[in-house]
């Protein structure tokens, strides 16, 4: 599960954010909404590795579900990206 973790981690920092059709963000928000996706990233990775050290693996698992199903929701926004660039 933790490898899956960090691959949908990857993922997120890599994508993020999301564009939609109906509100297009200039580059400034781009940076500024990386930055925080990042950044909340980071935390629950720090959170992570706290609670599995400590033996709270039902709070890990927790997150590390919620970061893999947020990476999950994203990829039909990726798909559909990839098709309308071609």
């Amino acid at each position: 599960m933790y490898i899956a973790t960090c691959i949908a981690i990857i993922e997120l920092c890599l994508v993020s954010p999301i564009q939609s059709d109906n509100k297009v963000l200039n580059e400034k928000e781009i940076r500024h909404y990386k930055k925080i996706a990042v950044m909340q990233l980071a935390v629950y990775s720090i959170v992570i590795i706290c609670t599995s050290i400590l033996g709270c693996f039902t709070a890990a698992r927790c997150i590390c579900f919620g970061i893999i199903l947020a990476s999950f929701m994203q990829l039909p926004c990726i798909v559909t990206k990839r098709t309308s660039i071609r």
